[in-house]
């Protein structure tokens, strides 16, 4: 049976390190890792709660007896909460809007009148959705992400100026209107983008 703690034992004939001692290979490093105690929180921290969605994944994965992150199914259970947070805090974008102001979700970008989303962005590849303000008469790529990066405000960047090179596909009513950027985070206290313009 596996152990824990900082005993000595064998496994397959070879001699298992305590795993606070130094290890020579990534192999021993894991397997010193899987028998580490895990401690109990103190009753501050089991008050306080997770502060973000990367320590809560991180309770949860002591909670089942501790995952490494290298394994497929870990990855997936990391991607799938950043997909719920940001879903959440789309909805929560949505809501906040002004009148003459629309938010179209990537899912929706084929359906009705909103086929020429899906023209611009045809595959996975595209933004998690559109605004049209009518009232500003302005088109919006709407972004979120867990928080500010270079690469993520650069990808989004991108995707203004996909929809102002193919601005011919938009239909003609709103073919004029300025086309602008904007990124939203889910995590905690993490200030919106600055709209940036692309077009007009």
């Amino acid at each position: 049976p596996r152990r824990r703690g900082g005993g000595r034992g064998s496994r397959g004939g070879r001699e298992r390190r305590p795993y606070d001692e130094p290890h020579r290979t990534p192999e021993e490093l894991a397997e010193a890792e899987a028998r580490a105690p895990r401690r109990e929180p103190t009753s501050e921290e089991a008050l306080r709660g997770p502060r973000d969605t990367a320590e809560a994944v991180a309770e949860l994965e002591e909670t089942a007896g501790g995952r490494r992150t290298s394994e497929p199914s870990d990855l997936r259970y990391r991607q799938g909460a950043g997909t719920a947070m940001e879903r959440g805090e789309l909805t929560r974008w949505a809501d906040s809007l002004r009148p003459g102001e629309e938010l179209v979700p990537r899912g929706e970008f084929g359906r009705g009148p909103n086929r020429w989303m899906r023209d611009i962005f045809p595959g996975n590849d595209r933004p998690d959705g559109i605004i049209v303000d009518t009232a500003r008469r302005r088109i919006t790529v709407a972004d979120v992400t867990s928080s500010p990066h270079v690469e993520h405000i650069e990808k989004s960047v991108n995707y203004g100026r996909r929809l102002a090179e193919l601005r011919q596909l938009i239909p003609e009513h709103l073919r004029d209107f300025a086309i602008y950027v904007e990124e939203r985070y889910w995590e905690h206290g993490v200030r919106p983008l600055r709209p940036i313009r692309i077009f007009r």
